[in-house]
């Protein structure tokens, strides 16, 4: 009896051991992405799919079945309701914290030539220019090191950036790599995190401008994610002019 009740607690430590390993390499789609992280186990996708999420890619494919479909989708494997935050699939959380309960919002912002001091006493969060979410000065708790300052010119890292009225406020629009900008204000803290914030104004005047969040260390797309950088300028190779071949006197 002794020798039965081990072997039953000997296959019972087995299977407790095998089953976790059997449930986290488990690939029910077949799409070589695990269970535990395919965003759409019982959907075959090529190539890890759409952002590396296990859902099939495709300009006319819903991958978070929000309703927008994921050629329009800033945010393709992160559901939104009512197609998310001024339309781009993403809810609010991603761009901004929630508004204040009956706080009128201004959409319009002029941007200023310096920044706030940190020692500044602000009676309420509206007393900022930069907006109701401004949190003060880098470094940012949510944001990686500021590499932008007032005059510089900079570029979109990743594949798009988006634009807003005021720090973590309202999105303008989206504007995708590899638009190029002039920084006019910032860096400031504010939003969720707090991020890093810059005014910046594009390059081609189409583009317009306005608050862009520089980086995040953690995001939808990865940790320690830089959306807008230093723009690369190629210094101009000079070379050295032909020597002329001194003359030996006989």
């Amino acid at each position: 009896m002794r020798r039965i009740l081990t072997r039953l607690v000997l296959v019972c430590l087995l299977i407790a051991a095998v089953v976790p390993v059997l449930a986290q390499n488990a690939d029910r789609d077949g799409d070589g992405m695990a269970d535990d992280a395919d965003q759409c186990p019982d959907l075959y996708a090529e190539d890890g799919g759409i952002e590396n999420s296990g859902c099939p890619q495709g300009p006319d494919f819903d991958s978070d079945n929000d309703g927008v479909i994921d050629s329009l989708d800033v945010c393709p494997t992160l559901p939104a309701e009512d197609g998310g935050q001024d339309g781009t699939g993403c809810p609010p959380e991603v761009f901004a914290e929630p508004l204040p309960a009956g706080g009128a919002m201004e959409t319009t912002l002029t941007p200023t030539p310096a920044i706030l001091s940190p020692i500044m006493p602000l009676a309420t969060p509206t007393d900022s220019p930069y907006g109701p979410y401004y949190k003060g000065t880098p470094p940012c708790e949510g944001s990686l090191a500021p590499r932008l300052a007032i005059g510089d010119s900079g570029q979109i890292v990743a594949r798009y950036s988006s634009l807003r009225t005021f720090p973590a406020g309202p999105v303008i629009h989206v504007v995708y790599k590899p638009a190029t900008f002039t920084v006019v204000d910032g860096p400031i803290c504010a939003g969720y995190g707090p991020l890093t914030w810059y005014y910046i104004r594009y390059d081609d005047p189409a583009l317009g401008e306005g608050w862009a969040s520089e980086s995040q260390v953690y995001s939808i797309y990865g940790r320690d994610q830089y959306w807008l950088e230093p723009a690369v300028t190629l210094t101009p190779t000079v070379m050295p002019s032909p020597s002329a071949t001194p003359t030996v006197a006989s």
